[in-house]
């Protein structure tokens, strides 16, 4: 088994009633539809598996690289990623998230 390599990225969390919180992680300027909370708990949209989540909601890197492979849910920007969850952009907060994969 490879050593597994620190990895971060520029991600940010939004709110929403029904999913908890949606996570987008920029990806060559483009920020990615990246899991959420809610579907981490449920795991049935992609199998019975919690293996395609890490513990944050995100998916794993494996699941992200498949998913990136076929149409995905992106926005261009910030304002337009606000625009579409009808919510001002300041109150996103992108950070950098850190892990191992």
């Amino acid at each position: 088994m490879a050593k597994k390599q620190p990895q971060r990225a520029l991600v940010v969390t939004v709110p929403d009633r029904v999913e908890g919180v949606i996570h987008f992680v920029n990806i060559g300027g483009r920020w990615m539809h990246n899991g959420s909370t809610s579907a981490a708990k449920r795991s049935y949209t992609f199998g019975t598996s919690a293996a395609y989540f890490d513990s944050d909601g995100f998916w794993t890197d494996e699941t992200l690289s498949k998913i990136l492979g076929g149409r995905l849910c992106h926005y261009n920007s910030l304002r337009e990623l606000a625009r579409a969850y009808r919510m001002p952009v300041r109150k996103l907060r992108p950070y950098i998230r850190r892990w191992e994969a």
